[in-house]
């Protein structure tokens, strides 16, 4: 069951402005702990669209939550678009507004280092 979705936008290398889906899943329990899973839909740029889908577990179903959302973040700051200013949630600004583990701050810009720094 998907419980949180948003829309960001990437400016690709013909200069369109392309979506980038997010997706997070409600916690299951595996194997004496819970599993969270998550999407990041990249959009065709030079390169077939990708699929990023992977997962995060925590002791509970919420440190299940927290752990999927910061190691989506991660993804998403750690990607080529964010590191070259290409991605953003709201126009104009910058930003995905997607927490970070606290060691990956220093990767936050914008809107991003502002609210969640």
């Amino acid at each position: 069951m998907i419980i949180g979705m948003r829309e960001l936008t990437a400016i690709c290398k013909s200069g369109e402005h392309k979506t980038v889906a997010l997706q997070l899943e409600a916690p299951v329990e595996s194997e004496g702990a819970w599993r969270c899973w998550y999407e990041i839909r990249w959009p065709e740029d030079e390169w077939p669209a990708q699929l990023t889908r992977s997962f995060a577990y925590g002791v509970d179903s919420l440190s299940a939550i927290q752990m999927g959302l910061m190691k989506l973040g991660a993804e998403l700051h750690f990607s080529s678009y964010h590191k070259e200013g290409k991605l953003y949630w709201t126009e104009g600004q910058i930003g995905c507004g997607v927490i970070l583990p606290r060691d990956a701050r220093d990767l936050l810009r914008g809107e991003d280092a502002r609210y969640l720094g």
